[in-house]
């Protein structure tokens, strides 16, 4: 079994975004990671033309799981129900002991190396956080709302006590041992399936990680994730505004993920760091700021003369 693979679930609606996030992986990729790409069978002749000229592996979501969803279910299109089953089901090909689940509309934005996702050769890097930045915009505490709605589905069902809402929404490392264990100790002996479990909570990547912390096969090494993620347009400006560049960006992340649900247009396939008038407008901004900080720290010594 090889230690370490990239997986990217994919279908033809993002075949362009694919397509950008290998440019990124075939620019950055110094340690030379294996990438795994899984599409429908259907649509495998038309990727396996267009992506010819990268060096993947190209399979089906047939191959990894037969099992799979082929109409609505609970509100749900059986394409996002079964990107889901996928990247449950893909260590039962016993290919890899660890795959990181890449979002199609992910792209790298540095060089990176399989350090840069192992605290150490046994010990992945766990992506878990509390969502704690929606805590403080109201527009999308809904979302936080959803997640502890989850939390409370998936900790019953997995008999645990957890009162942190830890998660995080994608872009982890899962590994076979415990999926494995999460099949053998769990899933059959409760008679569930990959898709009786998502009928019942559609969100594989908590499933995962809260089987990771009660199974402790692993040490858990969290961190706050690998990619910059704009869940929204307006974050996406807000940096842009404050002339947040991909370099700044690299100091911390190996890349960004431009959620590509955005309304009314699209996201950009890549970051695009701040125009001469971001950084024009920004520098004015702080000039400002300085000096109204100045004179207010000074006005009080100025009246008590």
């Amino acid at each position: 079994m090889q230690h370490f693979c990239f997986l990217i679930k994919t279908y033809s609606g993002d075949i362009d975004r694919v397509v950008a996030l290998l440019q990124s992986i075939a620019k950055y990729n110094r340690d030379a990671i294996d990438v795994v790409v899984c599409v429908p069978e259907h649509e495998h002749a038309a990727f396996s033309e267009c992506l010819q000229k990268y060096h993947v592996d190209l399979i089906t979501d047939e191959s990894v799981c037969a099992d799979l969803f082929h109409e609505k279910t609970i509100g749900f299109e059986p394409g996002y129900l079964n990107q889901q089953i996928v990247k449950l089901a893909f260590w039962e090909l016993g290919r890899y002991e660890f795959y990181l689940c890449l979002d199609s509309d992910c792209s790298f934005i540095r060089d990176f190396y399989v350090r840069d996702f192992f605290f150490n050769e046994k010990t992945p890097y766990a992506n878990l956080y509390e969502w704690e930045p929606h805590f403080l915009d109201y527009e999308y505490r809904r979302w936080v709302r959803t997640y502890k709605n989850n939390l409370k589905v998936i900790t019953a069902e997995l008999n645990m006590d957890m009162s942190r809402v830890v998660t995080c929404c994608g872009n982890a490392i899962f590994s076979h041992a415990v999926l494995q264990s999460f099949k053998r100790d769990f899933l059959l002996p409760n008679n569930h399936s990959y898709k009786s479990i998502l009928e019942k909570c559609p969100f594989e990547f908590t499933w995962y990680n809260l089987w990771l912390i009660k199974s402790n096969l692993h040490q858990v090494v969290p961190i706050g994730g690998f990619f910059k993620v704009f869940h929204y347009r307006k974050q996406y400006n807000e940096a842009r505004r404050k002339a947040v560049t991909k370099n700044y960006l690299a100091e911390m992340y190996v890349g960004v993920l431009l959620n590509s649900n955005w309304k009314p247009f699209k996201a950009p396939n890549h970051y695009q760091d701040p125009t001469i008038f971001h950084m024009f407008f920004y520098a004015v901004g702080r000039f400002a700021s300085n000096v109204t900080s100045s004179i207010a720290k000074r006005l009080p010594r100025l009246s008590s003369k």
